[in-house]
C-alpha cells in the first residue's frame, strides 16, 4: 500500500508541474516506522505543493471544472414544419423571459410528421432515444403517441380540443399523476359564434365550403348545429391523402359557395400560408380559426390564442427542468379568445367589413 502511493504521487506531481525527488528503488530501502513517516512527510508535501498551485491559479486543466450538460427539449409535432414556426417561437419567447439562454441553458431539437400521423410512433420512439429532460406536444395525437413511447420523460402536452383526463392522459387537471402535464384550450364550441361573425360580414351568404379533417369532428358538429339556424347550406370537404389543397378550392368553387370556412387540424396548419393565398387568388372569403391564415390573405378568425398558449408552455418546461415532477404540475385551460381581421384582404376581395365588427377586433390587419 505504501509503496502504490509513490507512483501515484508522482503522476499528481507531475500534472501540476512538481519535481518529486524520490525514486521507488530508494523508498524500496526504507523500512517499517520509517516508510510510514516518510509517506506522510511525502503526501503533506504534496498538498502545500497542491493548495499552493490552486491558489496561484497556476493548476492544470486537471482541476478545471468539467462542462455541465445542457438540457435538452425536444418537440413532436404533427403539423408544425419547422423551426422558425410561430409556435415554437413562442416557446423559445417564453424561456427567455423566464431567464433561460438558448445554447448555454438549454438546445431544442424539432421532428414533425407533417401531417401524416402514421409517421408518428417512428418519429416519437427516435426522440426518446435522445434521452431528452422534456417532450413537448401540440395536440391528441402526437401525446398519446409520445405517451406510448415513455412513461418516464416528461411531456408537456400543448392541447386544442381535447380533455386530457377523457383522453386518459392525466388523472384530473390538479394532480395530473404520471409524466404529463400542460393545457389545452377548448374552442370548438366557437365555430357556431365564427359562422355568426361571417354572415354579419356577408349577410347575404347562403352557401359555405368546409375544408375539415377528423381531428375537426366535434368542430364539424357545432358549425352545422350554427348553420342550419341561419339557413346556410354546407358543402364539406374532406383532406384527402393525395389531394392537393389547389385542388381542394376548384372543388369549392365548382360548388358556387359564397366564402370558406377552414376547421383545424393539422393539415391546414402545414399549408396555412398557401390557404391563406388561394383564398383570395379564388375570389373566396376564408374564416378559421388559424389567425396564421389570416396574415396570409384569409379574412378573419375567431378562436382562443393558440400562441399564446405555447407561450405558457414554458412556465411547464422551466418547473420541470427545475426538478418539479409533471405530475405534481396541475393541468391548465384557457380560455382566452381573439378576433382577427384583414382589412387589406377585405378590399382585395370587394368585402366590406362593417364598423360594428371592427370595433370589436382585438387585431384588424392593414
Amino acid at each position: 500500500m505504501v509503496y502504490a502511493s509513490i507512483p501515484a504521487a508522482r503522476r499528481l506531481a507531475q500534472a501540476l508541474g512538481i519535481t518529486v525527488g524520490i525514486t521507488v528503488s530508494q523508498h524500496e530501502k526504507i523500512e517499517g516506522a520509517r516508510a510510514d513517516r516518510w509517506n506522510d512527510q511525502l503526501i503533506r508535501q504534496l498538498l502545500v505543493f497542491c493548495l499552493a498551485a490552486i491558489l496561484s491559479g497556476a493548476a492544470p486543466s486537471l482541476f478545471a471544472e468539467q462542462p455541465q450538460r445542457v438540457p435538452l427539449i425536444v418537440s413532436l409535432a404533427l403539423g408544425a414544419t419547422n423551426p422558425s414556426d410561430p409556435i415554437y417561437a413562442e416557446i423559445r419567447r417564453g424561456l427567455r423571459d423566464l431567464g433561460w439562454a438558448e445554447g448555454r441553458d438549454f438546445k431544442i431539437e424539432y421532428r414533425t410528421a407533417a401531417g401524416r400521423m402514421d409517421r408518428l410512433p417512428t418519429i416519437a420512439a427516435e426522440l426518446v432515444r435522445l434521452k431528452p429532460d422534456v417532450i413537448v406536444t401540440g395536440n391528441d395525437q402526437t401525446t398519446r403517441a409520445a405517451r406510448d413511447a415513455t412513461n418516464t420523460i416528461p411531456i408537456v402536452a400543448l392541447l386544442y380540443n381535447h380533455d386530457p383526463v377523457a383522453s386518459g392522459f392525466i388523472k384530473s387537471f390538479n394532480r395530473p399523476g404520471g409524466n404529463i402535464t400542460g393545457m389545452t384550450v377548448r374552442d370548438s364550441q366557437l365555430a357556431g359564434k365564427r359562422l355568426e361573425l361571417l354572415r354579419e360580414i356577408m349577410p347575404g351568404l347562403s352557401r359555405l365550403a368546409v375544408f375539415w379533417d377528423l381531428p375537426a369532428q366535434d368542430e364539424l358538429q357545432e358549425l352545422k348545429s350554427s348553420a342550419q339556424a341561419l339557413g346556410i347550406q354546407l358543402r364539406l370537404f374532406k383532406v384527402k391523402r393525395g389531394e392537393s389543397i389547389e385542388g381542394m378550392f376548384k372543388a369549392a368553387k365548382a360548388q358556387k359557395v359564397g366564402a370558406l370556412m377552414v376547421l383545424h387540424a393539422p393539415e391546414f396548419y402545414v399549408n396555412r400560408t398557401q390557404i391563406g393565398a388561394l383564398a383570395v387568388a379564388s375570389s373566396l372569403p376564408a374564416a378559421s380559426s388559424f389567425r396564421e391564415i389570416t396574415e396570409a390573405g384569409g379574412l378573419m378568425s375567431y378562436s382562443t390564442d393558440v400562441q399564446a398558449e405555447y407561450y405558457r408552455g414554458a412556465y411547464f418546461i422551466d418547473r420541470i427542468l427545475k426538478g418539479v415532477r409533471p405530475g405534481d404540475l396541475p393541468f391548465e385551460e384557457t380560455s382566452e379568445i381573439r378576433l382577427v381581421l384583414n382589412q387589406r384582404a377585405a378590399e382585395q376581395l370587394h368585402v366590406t367589413i362593417p364598423q360594428s365588427i371592427l370595433l370589436r377586433a382585438d387585431e384588424v390587419i392593414k
